[in-house]
């Protein structure tokens, strides 16, 4: 990714309720403590640069409607922070 994110991979681990990045240390704690729906929130927070990743791939590698293309931008946007 050429932007300013935490180096992928990102992972996350249950019994400290960090996600971490190998490269950098730890990006949040979910503050879990066991319950389902936070270590959930674990999981997707892991695995947000994989997904922006290939939102990227996908808008470039294939022709969408009007809608769907401004959608994926407008996510891709909202992940970089922007206004």
């Amino acid at each position: 990714m050429n932007e300013k994110f935490t180096p992928a991979p990102w992972r996350y681990d249950w019994e400290s309720s960090w996600v971490i990045s190998d490269a950098v240390g730890i990006i949040c704690d979910t503050l879990s403590d066991g319950c389902d729906e936070l270590e959930a929130n674990g999981r997707l927070i892991a695995a947000a640069p994989e997904m922006y990743e290939m939102l990227q791939k996908i808008l470039e590698a294939y022709e969408m409607d009007y809608d769907d293309t401004n959608a994926v931008l407008r996510l891709l946007a909202h992940a970089r922070g922007d206004k």
